[in-house]
């Protein structure tokens, strides 16, 4: 025999708010699978999201460009979470 029942209840739940906006960028593919920041910058002309990295094995670095994005909604976002985590931070060492 089954029984089919309905509640509610009340959880409280602590997020940290940097993970989540981590999570965020990853998802909207300003930050790869691992976390890992990419950059807003211009390159050959063209402002984009870019990924940014040193391919050189040794010696001095060897900068490869990969872009991700070059849509203004998409660098409109990004910059807006760049705004968020600076506000987080200032507000975490207590300057205002």
């Amino acid at each position: 025999m089954k029984i089919k029942t309905t509640g509610m209840a009340e959880h409280e739940v602590m997020v940290d708010v940097s993970k989540v906006l981590k999570a965020l960028k990853i998802q909207l593919r300003f930050a790869d699978r691992f976390g890992a920041d990419y950059d807003l910058t211009t390159h050959n002309g063209i402002k984009g999201i870019y990924k940014i990295e040193d391919v050189s094995h040794h010696g001095s670095p060897i900068w490869e460009y990969t872009l991700i994005t070059d849509k203004e909604s998409d660098i409109k976002a990004f910059e807006c979470i760049g705004y968020l985590l600076d506000h987080l931070k200032t507000e975490a060492n207590g300057n205002d």
